[in-house]
């Protein structure tokens, strides 16, 4: 049987099984009370990438066993061409029902074929060499005891690079709109600065227009209180300081 306790060791992952449904025909997620001695296919899950790895262990394994029991070598050769038939059909069957998109987004493309018995897929792969090609051509990679936490590790490492890849792109391009944003207020901040100085120009002109040169506002008002009249305010020192010292100048 798939050895669950090993998997759940591994901290990458978590199981959850599923199987078909015998009404309708169609893969299906099973929760524990459903579970029934025919259920024999799982995904592993990796909750933190949000990613699944479909894992199928229903070939059937009769020819197998009918080898190691055959009292001749015909026997023992008729027994081996079927057990290669079955894992071959089989990885037509999984190739045909594509159970990698029962899970939706973040599955891989492919089903791992899990061969529960160490000798069953080693005979297998001893006998018929292309068999694993051909398997892989069908979107199907078989799997034994011995590569079964390889090929889980192997597949998570890999998701990871890729997490951290679309991570660093996110954070590149952040990265850029953040310093877009800067140059924006860098450039709006010395709109800022040259407006204060066109302010201050102005002020000064406008300040120079009322105080300074000949026959100036600020000097024709004063006069005007020499004259007799007598305003409720009066001008700011400063205005008057300035036009009295433009008018001794002149």
């Amino acid at each position: 049987v798939v050895d669950f306790d090993a998997l759940r060791a591994c901290r990458c992952t978590r199981l959850r099984l599923c199987a078909t449904n015998v009404k309708t025909g169609k893969p299906q997620i099973f929760t524990n009370e459903m579970m029934s001695p025919e259920v024999v296919q799982a995904s592993a899950c990796l909750p933190m990438l949000h990613r699944t790895v479909i894992i199928d262990a229903k070939v059937s394994l009769k020819a197998f066993a009918n080898a190691h029991q055959a009292v001749d070598e015909a026997g023992r050769t008729t027994c081996i061409r079927q057990h290669l038939d079955s894992i071959r059909k089989h990885v037509a069957s999984l190739s045909g029902k594509q159970y990698q998109r029962l899970t939706g987004f973040g599955s891989l493309d492919f089903v791992l074929l899990f061969i529960p018995i160490e000798g069953a897929f080693q005979l297998a792969v001893e006998q018929d060499p292309e068999l694993l090609v051909h398997a892989m051509s069908r979107k199907v990679i078989l799997a034994s005891p011995s590569t079964l936490l390889a090929i889980l590790r192997t597949i998570h490492h890999l998701w990871r690079m890729d997490e951290q890849n679309r991570n660093g792109l996110a954070i590149a391009k952040q990265a850029g709109n953040l310093y877009d944003k800067l140059v924006g207020f860098a450039e709006a901040f010395e709109e800022i600065g040259l407006r204060f100085n066109q302010a201050q120009q102005a002020w000064h002109t406008a300040r120079n227009r009322l105080a300074t040169g000949q026959g100036n506002i600020i000097a024709r008002t004063e006069a005007l209180k020499e004259l007799g009249v007598q305003p409720a305010k009066d001008l700011p020192a400063a205005l008057k300081q300035t036009a009295s010292a433009q008018g001794e100048s002149s």
